[in-house]
């Protein structure tokens, strides 16, 4: 099988990280309906994401119905929806209000970047912002009422919809869903985004990387190095960025030094997590969110979009590189910025 699509829609990581869990093996193309649009046509000539080629070559589309299509191939043996009524029903109520949130925080999103800002409906954004809160709102209820699985064998669907729904919110519109008033989705998802199933499917767009392809704690290194430092880069900048962890990233990600070129950043490994931890204070709501990842060599090449929004400049458009060691592990790093412009000469983006 083959899931087409971009791992910063929701829908389309939602079937990656449950084809893992039913132990379906798939190969993932990741293509944009935007940017790459005549060659998605080709694959399926809707262009929706996420489509899934079958094996005797059938296109599927609609994440809830190739799910549908997933728990009947890996029946007897797996399934990620119960089948006792009670739990069924609780299921499933978990699953619309997170397929909920995901629909409402995908249209803030199309409106605020395919809309010129003079023909954006604030009534209308307003409106949905309020139906997103509503869904937040009720998932965290559930959560308190009765956790849900979080163990790798035991995850559910529901599981697994309401965390990259949260996932998917805190990348793309941070600023509308504050994370501390929903702390048990927060604890939620900060779990459920280090199972090695989410790991490998990240937000963003990279691709899909199997990680039964990687070896045992102890084993040999991996076969591909590059796509291994490309998952730690991320995993490192989502780390001290966006979960404002800075010393848990170091611990983690980083080598037996630290090389910074970054000019307002003094050198080593305390100098990064000092400043870090003063920018997580003093810009609250940061993001980062990864457009591309380049790996060459022992190099890794993010090209970032960051919002401060608490910023006088909000966008930056940025490029990092990371050196790794020969363990996989973080040694140095440079970057360059830039503001994003209000005015452009073209129409393409920064991004």
């Amino acid at each position: 099988m083959q899931l087409i699509g971009m791992l910063d829609s929701p829908y389309v990581r939602r079937v990656a990280i449950s084809l893992q869990l039913l132990g379906l093996p798939f190969e993932h193309q990741s293509l944009s309906v935007f940017r790459t649009f005549d060659q998605f046509r080709l694959i399926n000539p809707l262009v929706k994401a996420p489509t899934l080629v079958c094996d005797d070559g059938t296109v599927l589309m609609d994440s809830t119905l190739i799910l549908e299509y997933a728990q009947a191939l890996a029946k007897p043996h797996r399934s990620l929806m119960p089948t006792a009524i009670p739990e069924l029903q609780r299921s499933l109520r978990i699953i619309g209000l997170a397929l909920t949130a995901c629909e409402k925080s995908v249209q803030i999103v199309y409106e605020r970047n395919l809309r010129p800002l003079e023909k954006q409906h604030a009534p209308w954004l307003t409106r949905v912002t309020g139906q997103l809160l509503a869904a937040f709102a009720a998932l965290e209820t559930e959560l308190q009422a009765k956790p849900l699985a979080l163990e790798r064998g035991s995850m559910d669907q529901a599981g697994v919809s309401l965390a990259v729904a949260w996932q998917f919110a805190q990348q793309m519109v941070p600023e509308l869903v504050p994370a501390t008033n929903f702390p048990t989705l927060l604890a939620f998802s900060a779990v459920a985004e280090n199972l090695p199933e989410f790991v490998a499917a990240p937000h963003g767009d990279s691709t899909f990387h199997d990680p039964s392809a990687e070896p045992a704690a102890g084993g040999t290194p991996s076969a591909d190095p590059l796509e291994r430092n490309k998952r730690n880069a991320m995993a490192f900048y989502e780390l001290m960025f966006n979960d404002c962890q800075p010393a848990q990233a170091i611990a983690r990600y980083a080598g037996a030094r630290y090389t910074q070129h970054n000019p307002h950043v003094a050198d080593g490994k305390q100098a990064f997590i000092d400043y870090f931890e003063r920018m997580a204070r003093d810009y609250p709501g940061k993001r980062v969110h990864f457009k591309r990842a380049v790996a060459q060599g022992n190099l890794v090449v993010l090209h970032c979009h960051q919002k401060w929004p608490t910023d006088a400049n909000q966008d930056w458009a940025g490029i990092d590189i990371f050196a790794f060691d020969d363990d996989g592990k973080i040694v140095e790093h440079w970057d360059v910025l830039q503001v994003v412009p209000a005015q452009s000469a073209h129409t393409n983006g920064m991004f």
